[in-house]
């Protein structure tokens, strides 16, 4: 088995399992697909008299979609609009797109 198939395999077996725990929530795209996604609320904590801003975001498999700047879609029947291409995380098995609400 490569690495790249060991890989992909590895981050297969961790969305399921993320899954079945309650960690991931479906995020609807514009053509009606849905993803599972990690989503974060985003707010702003304090650690050590510092505060860290922490973006409104969602993390996904990347081979999973395709998502681009200003693409609505929709989580827990809230519409957001991508803030930027998302970044890819780590190996890019994952990645992750900042989000805001849309009016």
């Amino acid at each position: 088995m490569t690495v790249d198939a060991f890989g992909a395999r590895f981050s297969a077996r961790f969305v399921s399992a993320a899954k079945r725990s309650g960690m991931l929530v479906l995020m609807t795209l514009p053509d009606g697909t849905q993803i599972d996604v990690s989503y974060q609320e985003g707010g702003e904590v304090v650690l050590d008299g510092v505060v860290h801003v922490i973006e409104r975001s969602v993390e996904y498999l990347t081979a999973s979609a395709i998502l681009r700047r200003d693409m609505v879609v929709s989580i827990a029947g809230r519409n957001f609009r991508l803030k930027r291409n998302p970044d890819p995380v780590g190996d890019g098995s994952f990645s992750t797109a900042l989000l805001e609400p849309t009016s």
